[in-house]
């Protein structure tokens, strides 16, 4: 966050951050609690494959899901905004590098 932005990864159709994320999930919390007054926009994101609607709910879960984490740990709700963006099109490949990147959440401060 201190270069502006973080990424939380997600498995395949799931809407809860993966083991390897887990990190970048607490070190948004512990920037949150030392900068009472930072606040972040996360914008969830899903990959190429599925029906669009299904990818936009999932990116909208996946935001509010870590939303619900954040608050769990102690940060006020109005601090965080969240969007589903559905498919990340800034992506043009399908492989499986372009395909884990376009399942996450990026976390922006606002």
């Amino acid at each position: 966050l201190d270069i502006g932005f973080v990424n939380v990864y997600y498995d395949v159709n799931k809407d809860l951050p993966n083991s390897g994320s887990i990190n970048n999930v607490y070190y948004v919390i512990k920037y949150l609690k030392t900068y009472p007054n930072a606040k972040v926009l996360l914008s969830g994101y899903a990959d190429v494959n599925g029906f669009e609607s299904k990818n936009i709910n999932l990116s909208i879960n996946r935001a509010e899901n870590l939303k619900k984490v954040i608050v769990s740990n102690g940060i006020d709700g109005s601090r965080i905004t969240t969007v589903g963006n559905g498919v990340d099109k800034a992506s043009k490949v399908n492989d499986e590098v372009s395909l884990q990147f376009g399942r996450r959440v990026s976390i922006t401060l606002q």
